[in-house]
């Protein structure tokens, strides 16, 4: 499982969606502050596309992977780099690059992801790309 997640990264860090594709059952959810809830392979499909229009650049620090075989279930603890050079939920390329802390959850089912959760700061990423700006105290 350990394999399959780091074989995720890479798949995901070189935005290719054909090979990151192939980790998903064709009815497996994706749920994500960004991308909300979305189901079936050509909804996550369409969801990465938007990503990778909107970022370029990425690369991922692995920091952690936690593997439970028994309920087939790996949580990924990484950092997501990206650049922004596309649209984002309407707002232009800023050209500014991100830093994202974030914990992936993924339910696997005969070596396929059949339920993916996301969390990270969603807030933090709009700051650094200036889309909302912070309030000092």
């Amino acid at each position: 499982m350990r394999t399959f997640v780091e074989s995720w990264v890479r798949a995901f860090a070189a935005e290719d969606l054909d090979a990151l594709l192939a980790f998903y059952d064709p009815q497996a959810e994706l749920v994500s502050p960004l991308l909300h809830t979305v189901r079936g392979i050509d909804a996550i499909e369409r969801s990465h596309q938007d990503l990778f229009v909107a970022f370029t650049n990425v690369t991922a620090d692995i920091h952690d992977i936690i593997v439970d075989v028994e309920s087939q279930q790996a949580v990924l603890v990484f950092t997501i780099h990206g650049t922004q050079r596309g649209e984002l939920l309407g707002f232009p390329p800023s050209g500014r690059r991100s830093s994202t802390p974030s914990a992936y959850v993924f339910r696997l089912k005969d070596d396929r992801i059949i339920a993916e959760r996301r969390v990270y700061d969603y807030g933090g990423v709009l700051i650094q790309l200036g889309i909302i700006k912070p309030r000092l105290m």
